[in-house]
């Protein structure tokens, strides 16, 4: 791993990311590229609050973020870049100029279903992105990387040894690996997810780990519908690993 980007929306689903995004950083050595993108017509992100309509300053916030994150690791250099444009073009030229190789977002940004695991952004980024994906539920805190659950295809051979950020993070970490196994009969529909949450609690999971080239399993967590969208709901964050389609 050589580099982390983290895209924010300002929401309070972006700070939780980021300070996960902090301690991934700490335990690997490397730095984090913080990234907020605005409509040409924003200046702002407008929020509601009990007092009104507020206006949140993208600098000022992302500022001060840093500053909590140096405050308890003073170690981890943390940049970023206010850009104006499209989050999912921003996104990628970030990636391109820092050479980053895992991107850490939300799973849901402002404004977005909280029935649904991912808001509609985090889907974009999963399906487009050439880099792994590691996806923060609401709220979630980190703790050390005890046990990993891997959704693998036993036909499809995946090597841990050049499989970044896999192998760096199972270096640091060494957390067990409970393979859990796919196949077309086995992983379809509402089957699918009740298999992935079951084991996720029966191993006390950290982390669920699913190879984009997994398709089935993707459709059923990113959904070809709305309902299966909905349905899939995990309490760990999810990393996605990309690579060619098989």
């Amino acid at each position: 791993m050589q580099h982390i980007v983290v895209p924010v929306d300002l929401s309070p689903n972006s700070k939780v990311a980021l300070r996960y995004a902090a301690h991934i950083a700490a335990a690997v050595k490397v730095g984090i590229t913080v990234v907020f993108a605005y409509n040409l017509l924003e200046k702002a992100i407008r929020y509601s609050t009990k007092k009104g309509q507020v206006d949140k300053d993208p600098e000022k916030w992302i500022q001060k973020r840093i500053d909590k994150i140096h405050a308890s690791r003073p170690e981890v250099d943390v940049q970023y870049k206010i850009i104006k444009g499209d989050i999912l073009d921003s996104l990628r030229r970030m990636v391109d100029i820092t050479g980053a190789d895992l991107i850490i977002l939300g799973c849901q940004g402002k404004d977005e279903n909280e029935e649904s695991f991912l808001g509609s952004v985090s889907v974009a980024v999963v399906k487009t992105s050439n880099e792994p994906v590691l996806l923060i539920p609401p709220k979630y805190k980190f703790r050390n990387l005890q046990n990993l659950v891997l959704v693998s295809n036993p036909t499809l051979e995946l090597s841990f040894e050049t499989s970044d950020p896999v192998n760096q993070l199972k270096e640091i970490f060494q957390p067990g690996i409970h393979i859990l196994p796919t196949g077309k009969d086995q992983f379809e529909n509402l089957k699918a997810i009740e298999n992935i949450q079951e084991t996720l609690l029966q191993q006390n999971a950290d982390l669920l780990i699913i190879h984009r080239r997994e398709k089935g399993t993707m459709e059923t967590i990113l959904g070809t519908t709305r309902m299966s969208v909905e349905k899939f709901k995990i309490n760990v964050p999810l990393l996605v690993l990309v690579g060619e389609d098989s």
